[in-house]
């Protein structure tokens, strides 16, 4: 077995606790969850599918913003949506 190296990833206070608090309901600590993350990127080649399924949802956000946001012309794609986020006023 190889040796461990120790790693140091900072991490904004809430999001930690919260973590925490998480993975010890399924008796893991933090180190035990970053092991398996890894070791899953490891095996499969690709990001777990729940950290993929954050970009779809942001996705769908930005969709359900276009649909919603009454800016005074019509935008019909998140593209056009960040175009005019982006526009000087």
């Amino acid at each position: 077995m190889d040796t461990p190296t120790v790693t140091n990833i900072p991490i904004n206070t809430y999001v930690n606790d919260k973590a925490d608090s998480i993975l010890e309901k399924f008796g893991m600590t933090t180190t035990t969850a970053i092991y398996h993350f890894l070791t899953s990127i490891i095996e499969t080649g690709k990001l777990p599918v729940q950290v993929g399924m954050k970009q779809k949802i942001r996705e769908a956000q930005i969709d359900e913003i276009v649909r919603l946001v009454p800016i005074g012309k019509p935008i019909d794609t998140k593209e056009e949506l960040l175009e005019w986020l982006n526009e000087d006023w």
